[in-house]
């Protein structure tokens, strides 16, 4: 896996595991921060306003699946992934 691929699929994972994480009002701060169009603004917040309706342990399962996921694609890439927090031994 070359290593921009390698920064951009952490990137990717990192952003969607806080987006999952954070709270709504996290989010309104990074958004005011950065320039983004207003509809996009719009676009998100009323994402996320449905993913906070989840009970944490939902997003903790769909944050689980997505490390491992990410894990086993770079595992697959490069062999040197260590697995043992999904369950692998």
């Amino acid at each position: 896996m070359s290593n921009a691929s390698s920064i951009v699929r952490k990137s990717f994972a990192h952003k969607g595991i806080m987006f999952i994480l954070k709270s709504l009002e996290e989010d309104k701060i990074e958004l005011e921060k950065n320039s983004v169009p207003p509809e996009a603004v719009e676009a998100k917040l009323e994402v996320k306003t449905c993913v906070d309706q989840m009970g944490d342990e939902y997003r903790y399962i769909i944050v689980y699946t997505l490390l491992c996921s990410f894990a086993l694609y770079s595992q697959q890439a490069t062999n040197e992934v260590d697995l043992t927090f999904c369950g692998n031994t």
